[in-house]
């Protein structure tokens, strides 16, 4: 079984160097230490995008070890004719679709938990507060899920691992006109989602 366990480390951190490159070339030749350093290095960057697809999906571990091993499997036919991280992309992207068509449902998502503690210290919401939030997040996540598969991939990509839109195109291979208009129109139909939502709330409070 490969290991899945965190590293600090990222394929993100290495991805204006060579090293990944060199890694995987090394790899390629059946160099032993340079696919353990290689799979160090893209570990996190797997669970963090399976999250970002799939939520707080009871599978995720098993989400997360079939893309690694996928990687390993298919890695010796890596052309390097794109950043591995692209390919990485799509290879998170088409087991995470997998996964969601052998369940018969989508689970839910939003940022993952490192996005949490990322957030700066606030004073603690009143308990009215706390539920307007989560129902605002849950109105918003509902809103997620009744898009198209293929507008959600691209805000997803876009909005939550802040990839910028030429770099989507490459991940789910379409002109760049196309990811901008997926997202404009994912970005509406939230936008409206929302205002919907906090029309209803304005309206109970002053039915109150």
């Amino acid at each position: 079984m490969i290991e899945t366990a965190a590293k600090p480390a990222s394929l993100a951190a290495a991805a204006n160097s060579d090293l990944v490159a060199t890694l995987a070339r090394r790899s390629q030749d059946g160099d032993a230490e340079a696919t353990r350093q290689l799979f160090d290095l893209l570990v996190a960057d797997v669970h963090r995008i399976v999250w970002r697809l799939l939520g707080p999906d009871p599978e995720h571990e098993d989400v997360c070890q079939s893309v690694l091993v996928a990687v390993h499997q298919a890695l010796a036919g890596f052309r390097h004719q794109s950043q591995l991280s692209t390919w990485l992309y799509r290879i998170c992207i088409r087991t995470a679709a997998r996964h969601r068509r052998k369940a018969f449902r989508f689970r839910r998502l939003f940022a993952g938990p490192e996005a949490a503690a990322a957030e700066p210290a606030t004073p603690d919401p009143s308990p009215e507060e706390r539920v307007a939030n989560r129902e605002r997040a849950a109105a918003a996540r509902a809103a997620l899920f009744r898009m198209g598969a293929r507008k959600r991939t691209v805000y997803q990509l876009v909005e939550l691992e802040g990839l910028a839109p030429d770099q989507v195109a490459a991940i789910v291979d379409a002109p760049l006109a196309t990811v901008h208009t997926r997202l404009f129109h994912a970005r509406r139909e939230l936008a409206r989602a929302l205002c919907r939502h906090d029309a209803r709330e304005a309206g109970q409070h002053a039915d109150a």
